[in-house]
């Protein structure tokens, strides 16, 4: 009975924040590739053809920093308060300055989700690219299952090369500018 108290502890928190995440992200990833296709001349996206990947990643990273960060600090208040605490407790204790401890390490987040989501859809985009020329299909036509598994991988393993470098990187240059 222990096991499986503490295997299921903290289930529900965490498919809530799942759950919020896919709410707001899919709607994003499908919509802002549309959006920048049609409000960005084409002559600059025939000579950059990515531009649109990058800026959906930009503009997601952004989004969702100011959604995660928020609920990031009070995840780590709550967790980390010795005593039993609840989010009204949390919102007294800052009452004055709730926004500032709210968004309190904005920056790194937003530099992390920068790479996060930029560098997902840039490779991507590439890697689908390089299918599309190794198999001689055309840009409109669909990769098949097995091709968009290796893709997957590839995007998988790059992305998180990517990621797990940033908080190293970002901890040189606080270093350097301190």
């Amino acid at each position: 009975m222990g096991f499986y108290k503490g295997f299921y502890e903290g289930f529900i928190p965490n498919a809530l924040r799942v759950s919020l995440k896919n709410l707001y992200r899919w709607p994003m990833v499908i919509s802002f590739p549309n959006f920048f296709r049609a409000v960005i001349p084409k002559r600059l996206t025939d000579r950059y053809p990515g531009v649109n990947k990058i800026l959906t990643g930009l503009s997601i990273a952004g989004i969702e920093s100011f959604i995660i960060c928020p609920l990031e600090r009070i995840k780590v208040f709550l967790m980390t308060n010795e005593r039993n605490v609840t989010l009204r407790v949390f919102l007294q204790e800052n009452r004055g300055h709730l926004t500032q401890n709210l968004f309190h390490g904005i920056k790194p987040q937003l530099y992390r989700q920068i790479v996060s989501w930029t560098t997902f859809l840039w490779f991507d985009f590439k890697a689908k690219q390089i299918a599309r020329k190794i198999h001689n299909i055309e840009s409109d036509e669909h990769l098949g299952e097995s091709t968009l598994v290796l893709i997957s991988l590839a995007v998988g393993a790059g992305n998180t090369s990517m990621r797990q470098s940033t908080p190293i990187i970002l901890e040189n240059l606080t270093c350097i500018n301190a």
